[in-house]
């Protein structure tokens, strides 16, 4: 995680698997720099962009109180069109 150039991405969780995943990225990053430098950058799918689930709301408010960048996009997909 260290040597990497930008933020980890990371997927949307249950709010308790989000703390866990701020409280990991302070154990490379230390916790001083995390407070303080977005090191994560998380995206939340939705149907509609009008539509959020409490899933991704939960942790939503984790990563916003962490101060960690957060996406919200409608119909995001990892799989590229040929």
């Amino acid at each position: 995680m260290r040597l990497d150039v930008g933020p980890v991405e990371i997927g949307i969780d249950p709010s308790e698997r989000a703390e866990d995943t701020v409280a990991m990225a302070k154990i490379p990053f230390g916790a001083e720099f995390v407070e303080s430098n977005a090191v994560m950058t998380s995206i939340a799918n939705c149907n509609s962009s009008l539509v959020r689930d409490r899933t991704m709301l939960d942790a939503a408010m984790v990563y916003a109180s962490a101060d960690q960048d957060m996406r919200h996009t409608p119909l995001y997909d990892r799989v590229s069109s040929p």
